[in-house]
């Protein structure tokens, strides 16, 4: 894990290497007044005539202004919403909170036998997941505590309950066909591998006949439908996925050429905590403790929440701490963890009222994040966010906004562990192919979306200076050939020419 020894360590490792830049004669420098010029015609351009741009860049030590464009204006955030999603769970829970998954019986087992239901209760976890453990056992740590449980046989069925959270398993705003995929998964208190699964599509030898799917670890209770068709050799693949709503249904559409088998999809399961549950039997079995009954699972909003008071804990698992999650998320740009750590912060104030009934966790960490937004000086009416991962079609923030987020975090006391989870250019996460000659300047949080594309966080000049920025540019379909991405990669390679302080 890559470390950023707070502000002053930072800006000096910056400074090295802006040295190194500095003496490279073909990087140039401008001064304040060309740099504003220069970014005034590159957003001026007639190919943005129908585009919207949304720029605010300061000086982080003075707060002066070095260039603005509709700073104000609300635009669609994409991904760059997840800096509100990561700095809030920092805030709220704490770099070092761990997220506890229990293990509960109605009753102590005797000589290792339990006579009943096992239950595994989940409060959010994401990393029973290979991004977290060994791809082989994801469960370890869970199986681990059962085994100290002392159990050896649960006489009856296992169970796994996901009520911790309350409302919609998928985030507000998001679209239909985006469910289907990793990056649009069931959201629940109990998950497992991001809830999603690898499907490999291979051509047959037959141009014309169904294409080979292939999915490890599959849920038995997963219908996978092939309606894909093998191509000619030299044809263009493509691969759609559908799901069903409210069935373990899953609909593959389109083809690949004859004989090829190198294309991947991954998918997300229907009803996961039902899948972690098949998952936890088998390996539950390998590890010598049998469960004789079946695997059931318990769910909002069709089933009663939980009451873990009238039952005996007999063990739990510990997540990894906050902070190293929040730096999974912000690297990878991971939808699942990013709304993860909303309806954490929102179970902070659920609280069921048999008149009213429950909110949805995912208002609530709204609420928590709008009260943190005045706390940082965002006006509310610069933030509309309504889901933790910016996949909403509906969100809308202002550059303004996140430039204000970014200067409130480089002074909070989880400022290392938010720096230390941006990626840097050049290096790791979305940033590791862009941007490559600003290693060690850079350190910033990407967005896309369809006919979206933004980029916010932070950048050493020429001459030392530490800068936050924000660049949102909507409603922007590139030339053939280009990507809409470069076109704020060049705006940072500007900035980054700044060969003078920036002052108010």
């Amino acid at each position: 894990m890559r470390t950023l020894f707070g502000l002053c360590g930072w800006l000096l490792a910056a400074r090295v290497a802006f040295v190194a830049f500095a003496l490279d004669p073909q990087a140039g420098s401008l001064d304040l007044a060309n740099l504003r010029v220069e970014l005034a015609k590159h957003v001026s351009q007639e190919k943005f005539r129908g585009a919207q741009w949304g720029i605010k860049v300061i000086s982080l030590a003075s707060g002066a202004s070095v260039f603005e464009h509709n700073a104000d204006k609300l635009l669609k955030p994409a991904s760059t919403a997840k800096l509100f999603t990561g700095a809030l769970a920092l805030d709220v829970l704490g770099a070092d909170f761990r997220i506890q998954t229990s293990i509960y019986a109605s009753s102590k087992p005797l000589k290792g036998i339990l006579s009943g239901d096992l239950i595994v209760f989940g409060r959010g976890d994401p990393s029973f997941s290979r991004e977290f453990e060994p791809a082989t056992n994801v469960l370890r740590r869970l199986i681990q505590s059962i085994r100290e449980a002392g159990l050896r046989e649960v006489r009856g069925d296992l169970i796994t309950d996901s009520t911790f959270f309350t409302g919609s398993r998928f985030g507000t705003g998001w679209t239909w066909d985006d469910l289907g995929y990793y990056y649009g998964p069931e959201i629940t208190a109990l998950a497992i591998d991001d809830n999603a699964l690898e499907l490999r599509i291979r051509g047959s030898e037959t141009v014309g006949a169904p294409c080979e799917l292939m999915a490890k670890s599959a849920p038995s209770s997963l219908e996978i439908v092939n309606r894909t068709r093998t191509l000619a050799p030299k044809a263009r693949g493509t691969i759609n996925v559908e799901r069903s709503a409210n069935r373990n249904r899953i609909v593959v559409f389109g083809g690949v050429p004859k004989a090829y088998d190198s294309w991947v999809e991954t998918v997300s399961i229907p009803d996961a905590p039902l899948w972690f549950g098949d998952r936890l039997k088998e390996e539950l079995a390998r590890a010598g403790i049998t469960v004789t009954g079946r695997v059931r699972s318990i769910a909002p909003p069709e089933d009663l929440k939980t009451d873990p008071s009238r039952l005996v804990e007999l063990g739990r698992a510990a997540s990894p701490p906050i902070g190293a999650i929040v730096q999974k998320m912000m690297k990878a740009s991971n939808n699942f963890y990013a709304q993860l750590l909303l309806l954490q912060v929102g179970a902070k104030d659920l609280k069921a009222n048999p008149n009213t009934g429950t909110p949805p966790t995912e208002e609530l960490g709204i609420r928590r994040l709008m009260d943190f937004a005045g706390r940082a000086g965002i006006p509310t009416t610069d933030l509309l966010l309504d889901d933790g991962t910016g996949l909403s079609r509906s969100g809308l923030v202002s550059p303004r906004a996140i430039v204000q987020l970014l200067r409130y975090m480089a002074t909070h006391p989880a400022k290392d562990s938010f720096r230390a989870s941006l990626p840097e250019a050049g290096t790791d996460g979305t940033l590791r192919p862009r941007l490559k000659e600003l290693k060690g300047r850079l350190w910033a949080k990407t967005g896309t979306l369809q006919y979206v594309n933004t980029l916010a966080g932070y950048l050493v000049t020429v001459s030392g200076e530490q800068l936050a920025f924000a660049m949102m540019l909507n409603a922007y379909a590139p030339p053939v050939g280009d990507k809409d991405r470069d076109e704020l990669d060049t705006v940072v390679r500007l900035l980054a020419r700044l060969g003078e302080p920036s002052r108010k």
